[in-house]
């Protein structure tokens, strides 16, 4: 209560979070956060650590080194990832965790694949880890329909083969606010919506952050159970009741994020505008967004240090071409190259000769591809190349007239791109200034032209 009394942005916060509310939890964040913590450790009361059967001593929660080993990367088409199935349930199917939405429940393509391990270190240049969600057993954070059609208790894999998961970057899964870690570079994240239920709040809090972490290189991992939940008496049909924008707009707030985006380069601003669009779209409350705006000036006043931004390229589509699509592994290396791209790009492309076969699998794993012919070549006897010209006009035409991709960045499968070359590090891309070619022999002095500007004879 003292708080209240603050003067400045700490106790204009302090003064925006109702009493006797879930959101409560923000004051112990802020706090935290004010005595230079590094991580969060987000639990609620009926969870618990488990013990070590060898010491009897609770179970270390935080990697002893500065990478967590083993991790394993998901190949993933759709935006929605359940992470459930991959983390081997004891049940059987279908399970997912609260919030995830209902209506994609019994589509395999949001279970995703395993594609390798490697092991990932907590801050790099390419990928932090952001949020670590730890699975739990028993009485695990399922929503009210599971419990009441669902086996329980249950539990998910955690012997000695159980691997930790690597959400993709353009997926969105749902973490809680009870069993999960959050990095330095994500405590910004942690504020909790208060103007919508308890079983809401954190839920959107996931979403909502993962639309900022696809823009700043943070990413989200699920762990396998180190904790136990021994779950306090709930009213089922309560929880269902407090659970209605679960089950009714999870699926829609995903389609909106992923395709969201704003011309705020400075990371407070950026946050600010999405949660002021996500009012707009009745998500939230005006409160919450007083509140998150309070919450970023705290965070300002007290020195936090926010992540760097580096959005995703929205105004350029990239085509993929490849020549041949007959390998008994075409499919996973073409979801593979999607999700890679997307990494960086909103819009992606794969063109190749598909059978329809492969056709179907790709857009039931919401793959955007084409099949591309050219008869011409076909009869000349080449059987795999297909003519790239003829691709690249086909997309450059399917974007003629869109109102948000101004060109179309080709190519081939094989190719590694230099984004930061390409663009020159200029966002967004591309520029007028990169437009063209490097004119001249010397092609490390060189500079772009702008071939618009040069009339036809000069170009040759």
């Amino acid at each position: 209560k003292n708080w209240e009394q603050l003067d400045g942005p700490i106790g204009a916060f302090v003064r925006t979070m109702p009493w006797r509310h879930f959101g409560r939890k923000n004051l112990g964040y802020l706090f935290a956060i004010l005595h230079g913590a590094e991580y969060f450790f987000d639990f609620d009361d009926d969870n618990f650590i488990k013990l070590d059967e060898a010491s009897g001593e609770p179970v270390e929660i935080l990697p002893s080194t500065v990478a967590l080993d083993n991790v394993t990367v998901v190949m993933l088409g759709p935006t929605a990832f359940n992470h459930h199935p991959i983390m081997k349930p004891s049940i059987p199917a279908p399970s997912w965790a609260r919030g995830f939405p209902l209506e994609y429940i019994k589509d395999e393509a949001t279970e995703g694949q395993a594609a390798f391990r490697h092991s990932m270190p907590f801050v790099s240049k390419s990928n932090s880890i952001g949020v670590i969600q730890f699975l739990a057993d028993g009485n695990p954070d399922v929503d009210a329909n599971h419990r009441l059609m669902r086996p329980l208790p249950m539990t998910f894999d955690n012997s000695e083969d159980a691997t930790s998961i690597l959400v993709p970057k353009h997926a969105y899964s749902p973490y809680n606010a009870q069993a999960s870690i959050h990095t330095q570079p994500a405590l910004w994240a942690t504020l909790l919506p208060t103007t919508v239920p308890g079983r809401v709040s954190d839920i959107w809090r996931s979403y909502f952050a993962q639309c900022i972490f696809a823009d700043s290189n943070l990413r989200l991992v699920f762990a396998p159970p180190k904790i136990e939940q021994i779950r306090n008496e709930h009213n089922f049909l309560g929880d269902l009741t407090a659970e209605k924008d679960l089950y009714t707009k999870s699926g829609k707030l995903i389609d909106f994020l992923s395709s969201w985006d704003s011309e705020k380069l400075r990371f407070p601003e950026r946050v600010e505008q999405l949660w002021i669009d996500l009012y707009e779209r009745s998500y939230i409350e005006l409160d919450d967004v007083v509140a998150l705006q309070k919450w970023l000036e705290a965070l300002i006043a007290m020195g936090y240090k926010f992540p760097e931004l580096k959005p995703r390229i929205r105004n350029v589509a990239m085509m993929g071409q490849f020549n041949y699509a007959d390998f008994p592994n075409s499919m996973t290396q073409i979801m593979m190259w999607n999700q890679k791209m997307r990494e960086r790009f909103q819009t992606t492309i794969a063109a190749a000769p598909f059978n329809e076969t492969q056709l179907a699998y790709l857009e039931a794993h919401r793959i955007d591809a084409f099949q591309a012919k050219d008869l011409n070549m076909r009869k000349r006897g080449y059987l795999g190349f297909y003519n790239p010209m003829s691709n690249l006009m086909r997309t450059l035409l399917r974007f003629a007239y869109s109102s948000t991709i101004e060109a179309v960045l080709y190519a081939h499968d094989d190719a590694l791109l230099n984004l930061t070359e390409l663009s020159e590090g200029k966002y967004p891309f591309p520029t007028d200034k990169i437009i063209g070619n490097r004119r001249g022999e010397d092609l490390d002095n060189a500079e772009y032209v702008d071939l618009r500007t040069i009339p036809d004879r000069a170009k040759a």
